[in-house]
């Protein structure tokens, strides 16, 4: 027969277990803290990596006799991070916040040392680039988040839904109405270079604009063909399509101009479309261009992408954070 373990003796394993548990939890937590520090300095290293990137293609903004502070928050809106990038490995609900501050180290070697900083105050000094604008949209408290209106970088949260057809927006004007693009575009015949006038034109102002459900919400806006020299402004529509102007407010280069369109190609979430989908017409002064592969290029085939776009006013924002998999959705 089998003898139990006595009372006595299931305290004193006890005890000894709790022992063996007080000597070894402080080394097993040490080695786990270890671990997601050893994760957070690889982190903070891709960010530093990142805002090395940045300043490559901005080197010009970069002053040798005093810190230049890019924030975590620009280096995602120009696509030099992806929001897996940022995740916190000591807290992975979090997100690592703050920025890289740039400063120049003279010497024989004279480069620029970065220097992540976490402090999400570290932004609220001297930074690059737009400052970033929040606007809430409806009672249940959306979001939509942009760059002094715009909508910048190689993949920004500004998917919309809205009358059944999936966009992208462009700015949110100071009036709180969307200006936005169709990310599904038709393919057409484009023979005009006159839009105002154009078959094109005419197709947009009523064959699509039905179909979207002739929408109250729809307003007509003033559009430009050329900025270079001033803004040379055709008859409200409501309905039009990308002008070189979206095309350069888009990008999150700093060095993006009309003038400088090579920088505008880096950080730029409106070239996919036509690198996807085939040449794209885009509104010009003289109308003869296209965005052909991710560049702009004068092209003088008839049949073209053309991707619709419109202003939408007196609209609510339902839901979404603005990602491809939840867009925001507009009624």
């Amino acid at each position: 027969m089998k003898k139990a373990f006595t009372l006595v003796e299931l305290i004193a394993v006890i005890a000894i277990l709790g022992l063996i548990a007080l000597i070894v939890y402080p080394s097993i937590n040490s080695v786990i803290k270890s671990a997601k520090d050893d994760s957070y300095e690889s982190q903070t290293k891709v960010i530093e990596k990142a805002a090395r990137e940045w300043s490559l293609d901005n080197i010009n903004l970069l002053p040798k006799d005093e810190v230049t502070v890019v924030c975590v928050s620009q280096l995602i809106e120009g696509g030099y991070l992806s929001n897996e990038d940022v995740k916190d490995p000591r807290d992975t609900s979090k997100d690592l916040m703050g920025g890289v501050e740039i400063s120049y180290k003279s010497g024989e070697a004279g480069d620029y040392v970065y220097k992540y900083n976490d402090k999400e105050k570290t932004c609220s000094g001297k930074t690059v680039g737009m400052k970033v604008s929040r606007i809430t949209n409806s009672d249940d408290g959306v979001v939509l988040e942009s760059q002094d209106g715009y909508y910048k970088g190689s993949n920004p949260n500004n998917y919309l839904d809205y009358g059944n057809k999936e966009w992208r927006i462009l700015r949110v004007n100071e009036d709180g109405s969307l200006k936005m693009i169709s990310n599904e575009g038709v393919r057409l015949s484009v023979t005009d270079t006159s839009f105002k006038d154009s078959s094109l034109s005419d197709y947009l102002n009523t064959s699509f604009y039905n179909s979207i459900g002739k929408n109250k919400n729809i307003s007509k806006e003033s559009y430009c063909l050329n900025y270079e020299n001033g803004c040379l402004e055709e008859d409200n529509l409501k309905v039009t399509v990308m002008n070189l102007n979206d095309l350069v407010m888009a990008s999150n280069n700093l060095n993006c101009s009309e003038s400088n369109l090579e920088a505008c190609y880096k950080g730029n979430y409106l070239l996919d479309y036509s690198a996807n989908n085939g040449t794209e017409y885009t509104l010009v002064a003289d109308g003869s261009f296209s965005l052909n592969k991710g560049t702009l290029l004068q092209d003088n085939s008839e049949t073209k992408n053309v991707r619709p776009v419109v202003t939408l006013s007196n609209f609510n924002i339902l839901k979404g954070n603005g990602t491809e998999r939840n867009p925001y959705v507009a009624v």
